[in-house]
């Protein structure tokens, strides 16, 4: 008898304990996804954001090879456009909107006015990421395991620069382009004024994307949930950090470093000064991309079909 009671009161205090934490999670939860973020509807599988100014422009990989385009203001849709097949990288060049087509093969450029299509360019097999470096557009084509150069201001192609195996996620620095070699695990360095190839550098385990951050560039580490904090001018790596599951974007806002942690569904903060954490934000699921425009930080969630949003004031 007295062993019956001491059994009830023990799952009594387990019942209790568990109501406590089920409570205490769903306030952490209520904490990292506070009211200032806010969700727009996108197309499906959206995986690539850029900003024009006054809009928001997303790639929506599997719908029908369409971006769509939102009002930065307030999220509303001012349209929807078609481009290549599962478009995934975009860039803006100050007039027209880059997107790579990891489908075709292709890279298209519309119009940021209206959307009409300026031009469609070939590329090698799977474009991922495309970037704007103040002159000319760059492509990482992963299954090439090259880049491809063109002129912003008229599309004409540069060439074709050899990097590392599998490239996916480009920085700009000012001087030099940064590719992550997702399949040797490098960064290669590229002078972006004539796509000079300067050599490599270690970038940890499975480097997918990357970001250019003053004195130094970060990258994350996709199977290792990890990001890394490297030196520009000497490429020597100068800390790893903890992350969510399976980071796959980065975006950098001038002192901290945002991380999209495609299979935690949230975002990790860090202080691009010294890797301190400095909070964790739910968004959609699978968040894929990220943006800083300058005011608000973008996720676009590849599970959701949505773009998640929030105006930047603190923790």
């Amino acid at each position: 008898m007295h062993r019956g009671i001491s059994l009830a009161r023990i799952f009594g205090c387990l019942l209790g304990f568990a109501a406590i934490w089920l409570a205490a999670a769903a306030e952490l939860d209520a904490a990292r996804r506070p009211e200032s973020w806010q969700e727009f509807p996108a197309g499906l599988q959206p995986k690539g954001l850029a900003s024009d100014g006054a809009h928001i422009w997303v790639t929506n990989a599997v719908d029908q090879g369409t971006v769509t385009k939102l009002r930065a203001a307030d999220g509303v849709i001012a349209g929807t456009f078609p481009v290549g097949s599962f478009p995934t990288g975009i860039a803006f060049d100050g007039t027209n909107l880059w997107v790579a087509n990891s489908g075709d093969a292709t890279v298209t450029r519309l119009s940021a006015l209206d959307g009409q299509i300026r031009g469609t360019y070939p590329v090698g097999q799977n474009p991922h990421a495309v970037l704007f470096d103040g002159q000319n557009i760059w492509v990482s084509n992963h299954l090439e395991d090259s880049v491809s150069r063109f002129r912003a201001r008229d599309g004409e192609f540069l060439g074709t620069c050899p990097v590392g195996r599998r490239p996916l996620g480009l920085a700009h620095d000012g001087l030099h382009l940064w590719v992550a070699n997702h399949g040797d695990g490098t960064l290669s360095k590229i002078r972006a004024v004539d796509g000079a190839h300067l050599g490599t550098v270690a970038a940890g385990p499975f480097p997918w994307a990357v970001a250019a951050a003053g004195e130094f560039v970060w990258v994350t580490n996709l199977k290792a949930s990890l990001v890394s904090k490297i030196r520009r001018q000497d490429g020597t790596m100068v800390g790893s950090f903890p992350t969510g599951f399976t980071p796959v974007a980065l975006a950098f806002d001038g002192s901290r470093l945002w991380i999209a942690n495609r299979d935690s569904r949230n975002l990790t903060v860090l202080r691009a000064a010294n890797g301190a954490e400095l909070m964790t934000y739910l968004v959609g699921d699978n968040p894929w991309a990220l943006l800083w425009d300058g005011k608000h930080i973008w996720a676009a969630n590849a599970a959701s079909g949505s773009v998640s949003r929030r105006t930047w004031t603190g923790p």
